[in-house]
């Protein structure tokens, strides 16, 4: 028997809810991990010393759209941070 989807109700637990620009960009801003640098037509850009010592540049869109699963990835890999170190942030500072 196929199962149907539930509609209403919350992701399942160890999903990730889904995203945008903004809130990723207000999430980063409460952590304080990395420096606003500047905003221009494509996003906000940040900047900060990595895991590994380097300085990191990033640019998350400023938009109110879901980010994709290829371009959250690519963001928080370059911020050093895996899903788990998302999952975190959201816990911590929340998700508006």
């Amino acid at each position: 028997m196929a199962q149907r989807r539930r509609r209403g109700r919350s992701p399942r637990p160890g999903r990730l809810p889904t995203i945008t620009g903004k809130q990723l960009i207000r999430l980063v801003e409460r952590e304080g991990r990395f420096d606003r640098l500047r905003e221009n037509s494509h996003g906000v850009i940040f900047g900060g010393e990595g895991d590994d010592g380097r300085y990191i540049f990033t640019t998350i869109p400023n938009e109110n759209v879901p980010l994709g699963k290829g371009l959250r990835g690519a963001i928080l890999k370059q911020m050093g941070l895996d899903l788990d170190g998302l999952r975190d942030l959201i816990e911590k500072h929340g998700l508006r």
